[in-house]
């Protein structure tokens, strides 16, 4: 897919994120509308029972979601470890499936301490990334999470170091925290390496498809083709019911801004 006024590719996918039930059955439905499938993990012990040779089949790029448990801020040094385990094991799967992007959340604040953990957990993921090739993309979150803005997620970057750490842009959870996610990708573009893409209405993360909404899609996509965004834009939203019938819906609704 391409942006309208010019041929800038941008690299459109969807997460499995809003599936039940079987991850391959899912990329496989993806795969006929999209070229990118974003694998969401949904828990630490799914991480072992991932079918990577039935994913390998599909004619599809890749993207992994860690599983959102993974929280690299925990206080608990035992339960740390088993998170930045878990972080590592994501960059081992993103690498078996020939993908260089792991999209992962910091975790909560818990007080005095957090941003130092999150800092020394990252030092010890981006190790592994930079062995892998496997970029490391820090999404923004609201409400209890650590990090809410790309600034914020700058400033890890600055102390971690690590030409392997992005940022992913998470347009659905800037509303929640009161940001304009069109100003955050303009004055942060430099570190964004994918984008989540869907809207709400500033209340609750409803994980809604992106032209309704608070979501401004088509300015976000003039804003995209100005940079020369050319990564991954992915939708992560609720299928319902019946998926397919509402991906091939979502794709002709996305084909109106991206062609």
């Amino acid at each position: 897919m391409y942006f309208r006024s010019q041929k800038t590719p941008v690299r459109l996918g969807f997460s499995t994120w809003g599936f039940e039930g079987d991850l391959v059955e899912a990329a496989s439905i993806i795969s006929k509308y999209f070229p990118v499938v974003e694998v969401f993990v949904r828990s630490l012990s799914h991480l072992n029972k991932i079918d990577v040779y039935g994913l390998k089949k599909l004619s599809v790029s890749y993207s992994v979601h860690a599983p959102e448990q993974a929280s690299l801020t925990l206080p608990d040094e035992d339960e740390l470890k088993k998170s930045i385990k878990a972080l590592q094991a994501s960059i081992e799967l993103a690498y078996v499936l020939d993908s260089d992007i792991v999209v992962f959340h910091s975790g909560r604040n818990y007080g005095e301490g957090s941003f130092e953990r999150l800092v020394y957990a990252l030092k010890k993921c981006c190790s592994t990334a930079e062995s892998y090739g496997v970029y490391l993309c820090l999404e923004n979150g609201w409400g209890r999470g650590l990090v809410h803005t790309l600034e914020q997620i700058r400033r890890v970057l600055d102390e971690v170091g690590s030409d392997y750490l992005k940022a992913t842009l998470d347009t659905g959870h800037c509303f929640i925290a009161g940001i304009d996610p069109l100003k955050e990708y303009e004055n942060n573009y430099d570190i964004v390496f994918e984008i989540h893409l869907h809207s709400n209405y500033g209340n609750s993360d409803d994980h809604l498809l992106p032209h309704v909404g608070l979501l401004d899609l088509e300015g976000l996509v003039d804003i995209l083709q100005g940079k020369m965004f050319n990564r991954y834009v992915v939708l992560e939203v609720k299928t319902g019911k019946n998926p397919e019938e509402f991906i091939a819906y979502a794709k002709e609704e996305l084909e109106r801004y991206f062609v």
